[in-house]
């Protein structure tokens, strides 16, 4: 699949869409559900989150992360009802998220 095409396919099960679109792509198996999303140097958070180490803010990650479950509920749902992310408990991020 395209990066054209996975994207595609994300616009047409999520409402969002810039600046609050955080997942490029989806990818889901039987046992995970993956969020991607290809930063752009010019993205506006990179200019005032720590300007001399350009750096990902955890609550975009964590909207990357929720946008891929939003995703895969609604193409399981196809649309029937919303999803609403009440609460994270806990998160952990294993890399820190650049442009690129």
């Amino acid at each position: 699949m395209t990066d054209e095409e996975a994207l595609a396919e994300v616009l047409e099960f999520l409402p969002h869409r810039k600046p609050f679109l955080f997942a490029d792509r989806v990818d889901i198996d039987e046992k995970r559900i993956i969020g991607f999303r290809r930063f752009l140097p010019d993205e506006a958070f990179f200019a005032g989150h720590f300007p001399a180490i350009p750096s990902c803010p955890a609550s975009s990650s964590s909207s990357r992360c929720s946008n891929a479950a939003a995703w895969a509920c609604a193409r399981w749902d196809r649309g029937r009802g919303h999803l609403l992310l009440a609460k994270v408990k806990e998160a952990r991020f294993r890399r820190q998220g650049e442009a690129g």
